[in-house]
């Protein structure tokens, strides 16, 4: 290595060492120029696309595409104008997976003029999360029959079908449907978890009045609402919103699925739930808002996590899955949307996610989501 031990090395020699870590890094590297064609790549790029390095060479996105096989062309023109890095998880070829993490290269006058696109395998996380989501499916799937014949056989015996109880019997028949119907629900999460990790988490979509989908949801949370003392204000908008591409019963679920935790975890009387709708240029946006226990700081960045409950909530509550915000974060980015949210302890919690607007079908199709 006395090479590399000179006190002085020339530009050359330099440029050759750069050149050569560039050629022989692990990772698959691109980069696009202002007129979105390749203008540099590495050895690992063209292993990862089966293609010889110097084919790649002044290839425009479209044709990169060939062999990318990117769900978003307008990523480019996004991390573009927006000055942000971007990932996409893409599949090049059945069984091969690929992170692609595109990074906009500033100039000192802040313009973004080449895109450095990074190509990590993630073939062995994709199939060892497929197989885990598939085991989970079977395995909840088994449990589901047994689950809900429970169900039926408790509810005949509350109703007295099969002759009378005192209250006793009447109580703890009670406290045990009660628990059954958590582990109902439970199974249910874990099947749309599976259904979400495998990809499937819209089956079907069609243009639909979102402010009708609000209503239907807060109906199905009213009788939690009134059992833990929490009021439901649905804020009408003020203009006519333009109906919107969902799959109806997902976005119901994630909608569902904030006000259920807004309720749950809100004071247990004089508690308020406010739903909001409006309109915003291409998208719609839906605020969601309790008075409740709120998120601590320090567990903010946790919050979309699978199985993620907050340390001030477990106190109070030991009965939920975690789930839920994790199932409504991917059924809304799956529908092109956005969701985030603030919160301050002990004040209140107010989420926020976006839906765009899709006139036809086809600008669906054409987006994000296949």
């Amino acid at each position: 290595m006395w090479w590399f031990k000179k006190k002085k090395i020339t530009n050359q020699e330099q440029m050759f060492v750069g050149y050569w870590i560039f050629d022989y890094l692990d990772d698959g590297i691109l980069v696009i120029d202002q007129k979105n064609r390749v203008f540099l790549a590495n050895f690992k790029a063209a292993e990862y696309l089966r293609i010889k390095k110097e084919d790649l060479i002044g290839k425009s996105i479209l044709e990169l595409n060939k062999y990318l096989n990117l769900r978003d062309l307008a990523v480019l023109s996004q991390v573009r104008i927006r000055k942000e890095e971007r990932k996409e998880k893409i599949k090049p070829r059945d069984n091969f997976f690929l992170e692609a993490k595109f990074i906009p290269l500033k100039t000192q006058e802040e313009e973004v003029k080449n895109i450095l696109i990074i190509l990590y395998d993630i073939t062995r996380e994709v199939l060892t999360e497929k197989a885990k989501s598939e085991f989970i499916r079977l395995s909840t799937h088994q449990l589901w029959t047994p689950a809900s014949g429970i169900k039926w056989s408790l509810k005949m015996l509350l109703n007295e079908e099969l002759g009378e109880l005192n209250n006793k019997q009447k109580e703890l028949l009670k406290e045990i449907y009660e628990a059954n119907e958590r582990e109902i629900k439970l199974i249910g999460d874990l099947l749309t978890v599976a259904e979400i990790e495998s990809g499937n988490v819209i089956s079907e979509v069609s243009l639909l009045n979102i402010e009708e989908i609000i209503q239907s949801a807060i109906n199905d949370c009213e009788k939690m609402a009134i059992k833990k003392g929490v009021k439901i204000i649905f804020r009408e908008p003020k203009e006519r919103i333009p109906k919107v591409m969902v799959d109806e019963e997902k976005i119901k679920m994630a909608i569902r699925n904030i006000i259920d935790n807004a309720i749950r975890y809100n004071k247990s009387s004089k508690g308020i739930v406010e739903v909001g709708l409006e309109r915003r240029e291409k998208e719609i946006r839906i605020e969601i808002s309790d008075n409740g226990l709120g998120i601590p700081y320090e567990e903010q960045r946790k919050v979309f996590s699978k199985f993620f409950r907050g340390k001030n909530i477990l106190q109070i509550d030991t009965t939920g899955s975690g789930l839920g915000l994790y199932i409504a974060k991917s059924i809304i980015e799956a529908h092109n949307g956005r969701i985030w949210f603030e919160s301050e302890e002990n004040k209140g919690t107010t989420f926020y996610f976006t839906l765009p607007i899709k006139k036809k079908f086809g600008e669906f199709l054409s987006s994000k989501f296949y």
